[in-house]
C-alpha cells in the first residue's frame, strides 16, 4: 500500500525546504505537479524557485514508501533529514496516484536534445499511463529516444526498472518529451481553473445547443401533427363505420327475431 504524506493537514507529494533551519515551506500535490509535467519551477511559488535557486530552500518529494527524495539528499545531514520527516505524516491509500491521475491525457513528442519547442513532434496521445510508457518503451529500444542518460538496451534497463518500482522519471527522457494534461471536467472546477471564462463559456453552449434542439423539434412536431391528424381523422371514420355495421347488425337481429315469432304465432293458432 502507498502511503499519501501529510503536512499541516493537507496531502502533498513535493515540497521546498529551508537548508538553514530544515523548516518545510511550501508543498505541492501530486496532481499540481503533473499538470507541469513534474518541472517544480511551473509550479513553486516565485519566492520558493528564487531560494531554490540561491541554495537556501531545495526540492524535495516523498515517494510512495514514505522516503524522502531529492537531488540534494546526498548532500544534506542525517539531523536535517529527521527534521524534514518530523514535520510530515503519512496516511496509506492504494489509490493515491490512480485517482489524481484518472483523468489525465498524455502526449508524448518527439524533440531535440534541449527539449525546444520548435522541435516537438507528436508521437503518441493516450490517457492510459501504462500505454504511455508502453510508447516510451518503444521509442527507446527503437534507439529513438534515449533514457538516464543511457542509449540502447542500457536505457530499456534503466527504464524497466523504474517502471517495476513506479519510479518512471519523464526528466530523466531525452529527445523525447511527456506532456500531462489534465481532461477538463465541469464537476472538477480544478481541471480548468488556467481557463478564465470557461465555466460560463460551457453553459453559454449548452444554451445554444438546447436552442438548436428545440428549433429542430418544433419542425418535426409539424410534421408528427400533421401525422396525428390524419390518423384521427382515420380513427373517426373507422369508428364511425365500427357503429353503422354494428347498427345493422342489431337491426337485423331484431328483423330475424320478429319474423321467427310471426311464424312461431301462425303455427299456434292453426
Amino acid at each position: 500500500m502507498a502511503k499519501q504524506a501529510h503536512y499541516q493537514g493537507r496531502p502533498f507529494w513535493s515540497g521546498s525546504v529551508n537548508l538553514l533551519d530544515g523548516q518545510i515551506e511550501e508543498v505541492h500535490d501530486y496532481a499540481e505537479a503533473a499538470r507541469a509535467d513534474f518541472h517544480h519551477t511551473f509550479y513553486f511559488s516565485p519566492e520558493q524557485i528564487e531560494k531554490m535557486d540561491t541554495g537556501e530552500c531545495a526540492f524535495f518529494f516523498v515517494n510512495e514508501c514514505g522516503g524522502i527524495e531529492g537531488d540534494w539528499r546526498e548532500s544534506i545531514s542525517p539531523s536535517l533529514l529527521r527534521q524534514i520527516e518530523g514535520q510530515i505524516c503519512f496516511e496509506k491509500s492504494d489509490q493515491i496516484r490512480g485517482e489524481s491521475m484518472k483523468n489525465n491525457i498524455y502526449i508524448l513528442s518527439a524533440c531535440d536534445a534541449w527539449a525546444g519547442k520548435d522541435s516537438m513532434r507528436i508521437q503518441g496521445v493516450t490517457t492510459d499511463e501504462t500505454m504511455l510508457h508502453a510508447m516510451l518503451a518503444a521509442k527507446i529500444v527503437a534507439g529513438e529516444m534515449e533514457y538516464g542518460g543511457f542509449s540502447g538496451g542500457d536505457a530499456y534497463q534503466l527504464f524497466i526498472q523504474d517502471f517495476v518500482n513506479k519510479r518512471v522519471d519523464y526528466n530523466k527522457l531525452q529527445y523525447g518529451f511527456v506532456q500531462t494534461c489534465e481532461n477538463a471536467q465541469m464537476d472538477n472546477p480544478q481541471s480548468y481553473n488556467g481557463i478564465p471564462g470557461i465555466g460560463n463559456a460551457y453553459e453559454e453552449l449548452i444554451h445554444e445547443k438546447a436552442i438548436h434542439a428545440v428549433m429542430s423539434l418544433e419542425l418535426d412536431t409539424h410534421s408528427f401533427c400533421i401525422l396525428l391528424w390524419k390518423s384521427a381523422v382515420t380513427t373517426i371514420i373507422a369508428a364511425f363505420i365500427f357503429r353503422v355495421s354494428v347498427t345493422v347488425t342489431i337491426w337485423r337481429q331484431r328483423t330475424s327475431t320478429g319474423n321467427l315469432w310471426r311464424i312461431w304465432t301462425s303455427r299456434k293458432s292453426m
